[in-house]
């Protein structure tokens, strides 16, 4: 009666730890989940500034005959559409600038004015303009060349929007790996909160304990609702993965079952079947193997004590 008294005490202690557990775990839960939706949104930014990276990437990169781009341009209509980066059937001051360099200065952008000589003093021109103004210019060598890597898209340098395609690829990847990192994080959490601990939570306090005990050359160790294992020195052999509570209906917490362990030698896969005692420690009392790769262990746990226990052990006495 003693020993029942004082695990009963321990009892309340441990269903106050177990409430405390709970919403602690509750706790981290909620804030993996705000972190999960706050990276979502933040990788579905950074998709989108890629994808319009991307998108100008595809400007300067125009689809077309593989051979032609390696050769670059050699004919008059194809520095003309070299140069006419939007497409609009003309050549504006700006896109000469974005494309056209000094030759004798390593490759010296055009000021404005120099831009505007080369198309004869206009701000733009259609083909046939430009075969009189800078196409000689350019076939004559008399000065300025074309850029060997265009880089600009109706005469703004996209360099920015190309270096961000890249970078914004290795920001999503890492994104996407902390991403997923922390949906494994948020899964085990929604295990462990779906696991029944007791009617009060007293059991959950076994969660992030292990007991052993050893018997022979074995060592064997029960850590709750995850794992039992032997060790010895030929290595760590499983016994059974947590599965449920097997005990009766009007005692359903007195047994654990663990099951799905390595297949046995001619035999079944092992498991084990642990049942709860009432008393003052948590401890491994015995191990035994009445079965072929069958395991039966006995927990000791203040958690399994009852308020009838006692009287119960006592009218049996009398």
């Amino acid at each position: 009666m003693r020993a029942v008294s004082e695990g009963l005490l321990l009892k309340q202690q441990l269903i106050k730890e177990g409430a405390n557990i709970w919403q602690e775990k509750q706790s981290q839960l909620r804030d993996l989940q705000r972190v999960g939706e706050q990276l979502r949104a933040k990788m579905e930014a950074h998709r989108k500034r890629e994808r319009k990276a991307e998108g100008m990437l595809g400007l300067l990169m125009p689809q077309g005959d593989d051979n032609r781009k390696k050769k670059g341009p050699e004919s008059l209509t194809d520095f003309f559409q070299e140069l006419d980066c939007n497409k609009d059937g003309s050549i504006t001051v700006e896109e000469v600038q974005a494309n056209v360099v000094s030759r004798g200065e390593e490759g010296r952008g055009l000021t404005e004015r120099e831009a505007l000589d080369l198309l004869g003093g206009h701000r733009q021109a259609d083909l046939s303009l430009f075969r009189e103004t800078l196409w000689r210019s350019l076939k004559s060598d008399s000065g300025v060349k074309m850029k060997e890597d265009l880089s600009a898209v109706g005469g703004v340098d996209q360099a920015p929007n190309i270096k961000a395609a890249g970078d914004g690829s290795a920001d999503v990847k890492k994104m996407e790996e902390a991403y997923d990192t922390l949906q494994m994080e948020i899964r085990d959490l929604e295990e462990t909160l779906s696991t029944d601990y007791g009617a009060d939570k007293e059991f959950m306090y076994l969660l992030s304990l292990c007991v052993e005990l050893a018997v022979y050359e074995y060592t064997y160790v029960l850590c709750p609702f995850n794992q039992v294992t032997q060790k010895s020195s030929a290595g760590t052999v499983l016994l059974g993965k947590w599965g449920s509570w097997t005990g009766h209906s009007e005692k359903r917490y007195s047994q654990m079952l663990f099951d799905g362990g390595e297949l046995c030698w001619l035999g079944p896969t092992r498991s084990t079947v642990v049942t709860l005692a009432c008393g003052t420690r948590t401890a491994l009392r015995a191990v035994k193997e009445p079965r072929k790769c069958r395991y039966v262990m006995e927990l000791e746990s203040p958690a399994s004590c009852d308020p009838l226990q006692g009287s119960r052990k006592v009218h049996n006495e009398l």
